[in-house]
């Protein structure tokens, strides 16, 4: 008899806690598919997006480093040495084009150079920029 009523109260009270599970709801699985995308983008290879007289060093969505033009009309940009470092052809409403190399991680200004100055190859890092 003991026996008969612990399972008579017990079998109640446990159906009662079930219900109060919540199913998975489209919301839960839309966020757990947002998470995949945040990590699948945290591997993204880096690109290079010109905004105003800067250029953007980008991984996905996140910007890495943002690189500053002395002049403020952006005309031509490149990755060189493995994406290591960021090339920048800018030139002001006239006058001569400067070219200047930054760090990728850092957007710090290693180098510059007018436009003009640029032959025989020299410097390397900005071939293909001379006027």
């Amino acid at each position: 008899m003991k026996v008969e009523s612990v399972l008579f109260f017990t079998l109640p009270f446990a159906l009662l806690l079930s219900q109060c599970a919540e199913p998975v709801s489209s919301a839960d699985t839309a966020a757990e598919k947002g998470m995949k995308k945040a990590t699948h983008d945290a591997y993204a290879p880096l690109t290079l997006r010109q905004e105003g007289s800067s250029v953007k060093v980008v991984n996905g969505a996140k910007t890495v480093s943002t690189c500053a033009s002395k002049l403020p009309n952006v005309e031509k940009f490149k990755f060189v040495k493995n994406k290591s470092q960021v090339v920048v052809k800018s030139r002001g409403n006239h006058g001569p084009a400067v070219v200047e190399l930054f760090d990728s991680l850092s957007g710090v200004r290693r180098a510059r150079v007018m436009a003009y100055e640029i032959s025989n190859g020299q410097p390397d890092w900005a071939v293909g920029m001379a006027d």
